[in-house]
């Protein structure tokens, strides 16, 4: 299995909570897991979306630079 591959179903729930949680708490440890999530899983044409490209709902907003910016 692929590194990180076993993980990619937690993907859409953490790309959803890490910008909440960052605003919350300006804790670099969810940048850190940003870039990773983007680092694994960015070339995944299924989850590349989730991770910036899709428009943002009308609860979250998609992992961006604006987004997770301001720390």
């Amino acid at each position: 299995m692929r590194q990180g591959a076993a993980a990619a179903g937690l993907v859409p729930a953490l790309a959803s909570a890490l910008p909440r949680w960052f605003a919350a708490t300006r804790h670099s440890a969810f940048l850190y897991v940003a870039s990773e999530l983007v680092k694994v899983f960015g070339g995944n044409a299924a989850l590349a979306p989730q991770l910036g490209a899709a428009p943002a709902s009308p609860r979250t907003k998609p992992l961006s630079a604006d987004t997770m910016s301001g720390c």
